[in-house]
C-alpha cells in the first residue's frame, strides 16, 4: 500500500511516499523523537509569546460564568471554534 508520511516539519517535500509493509497494519508516529526533543524550545517560545503580546487566543465564544454549564457541553459538542472563555464579574469589551 502507498502511503504519504510526514518525516519533519517544513516544506512540502519533507512529504514522502513510500510503500508500506503490511496494508492491514496503521502506522502511526506522531510527536516522535525528533519533535519530542524540541518541545520543551516550542513550550518555551510559545509562553514568551504569550507573556509579550505577540501572540493570543482566539476567543471564539465567550458564557458569564453563571452559564459554565452551556459552556461545557458547547466543548463536548464540538460547537466551539477558538477558546470558550468564562467571564467573572463584569467584563466589557468581549463579545459572545
Amino acid at each position: 500500500m502507498r502511503a504519504i508520511r510526514h518525516h519533519a516539519f517544513g516544506p512540502p517535500d519533507v512529504l514522502q511516499v513510500e510503500e508500506l509493509p503490511d496494508p492491514d497494519r496503521a502506522v502511526v508516529d506522531v510527536l516522535g523523537a525528533p519533535i519530542m526533543s524540541r518541545l520543551a524550545e516550542f513550550e518555551r517560545a510559545a509562553l514568551a509569546a504569550a507573556a509579550d503580546g505577540s501572540r493570543t487566543p482566539y476567543v471564539g465564544t465567550t458564557f458569564p460564568l453563571a452559564e459554565a454549564a452551556s459552556a461545557h457541553r458547547a466543548l463536548e459538542e464540538g460547537r466551539s471554534v477558538g477558546k470558550v472563555v468564562l467571564l467573572v464579574g463584569s467584563v466589557s469589551g468581549l463579545a459572545r
